[in-house]
């Protein structure tokens, strides 16, 4: 006997969304879209045909939304929906999402999914700002378009030679931070400043819970560390400095609480 599959209602309501969306815009494709809602192809196709085994986080669900509706107000865009929805009740958790973590903006979260916003503007964030030199020379010259587009967005400004961010201290979905590791990791072991110092390593091995647990609090505990050295006001200087963590099991995707990465 041939199991039927059970669509959630959720998923049926983003289906009929992005439905709507791409017949109204011929022109965007599915990696497009992608590409403007922070959310990953796989997720949108799984959508658009009813392959999801789970409900999208609504993290997720928030960046589909703001996308096909236009709008990066949380609360103003639950208006646009029944209380009795699924969409509404998944926008009502980002919304208690975004009120916990108050450097998490949708509206900059929309605009770094774009690779070189992200770096620009990762770079304007840091306590000595950048310069459009430092962004021509990482990105090459046609990267100082984007440098104006933030300028003119008012999430970045310029102030004697420097480039500064507005929100220094910001946070975005893990689903959008995961996206721009690969651009994070291209700096790897180029660096200038201390070639001999760069760290780069990829481990894997089968292990007990017990050791995954124990290897969770010694990394937790070294991120500590490396945070509040960074955050001392003695340590603000001039190398454009990154450090990037994952710690995870290489498991078959699984329903994950709703997340954010810290800058």
């Amino acid at each position: 006997m041939e199991e039927v599959k059970k669509i959630s209602k959720l998923v049926l309501e983003l289906k009929a969304l992005l439905e709507d969306y791409l017949k109204q815009h011929t022109s965007m494709t599915l990696h497009g879209l992608s590409k403007k809602c922070g959310v990953s192809f796989s997720t949108l196709r799984r959508i658009l045909n009813l392959e999801t085994k789970e409900d999208p986080v609504s993290l997720t669900v928030l960046g589909i939304v703001s996308t096909v509706k236009k709008e990066s107000n949380i609360s103003q865009l639950m208006t646009l929906f029944s209380q009795e929805s699924e969409v509404f009740t998944s926008l009502s958790r980002a919304y208690a999402f975004a009120n916990k973590c108050s450097n998490y903006k949708p509206e900059l979260a929309e605009v770094l999914v774009d690779r070189e916003f992200y770096v620009i503007y990762k770079l304007a964030a840091n306590a000595s700002g950048t310069t459009r030199k430092h962004v021509r020379e990482l990105l090459g010259n046609p990267a100082e378009t984007k440098v104006d587009d933030l300028l003119r967005r008012e999430l970045i400004y310029e102030d004697q030679g420097k480039l500064h961010a507005f929100q220094k201290n910001f946070s975005l979905t893990a689903a959008v931070g995961i996206a721009q590791v690969p651009e994070m990791l291209r700096f790897s072991g180029t660096g200038s400043c201390f070639v001999d110092k760069s760290i780069f390593r990829s481990v894997s091995e089968s292990i007990t819970k017990e050791v995954y647990d124990e290897i969770w609090q010694i990394q937790c505990e070294a991120n500590r560390k490396i945070v509040s050295l960074i955050n001392r006001k003695e340590s603000i200087g001039e190398v454009p400095f990154f450090f990037v963590c994952a710690l995870d099991t290489m498991e078959a995707p699984r329903k994950r609480p709703d997340s954010e990465e810290q800058e």
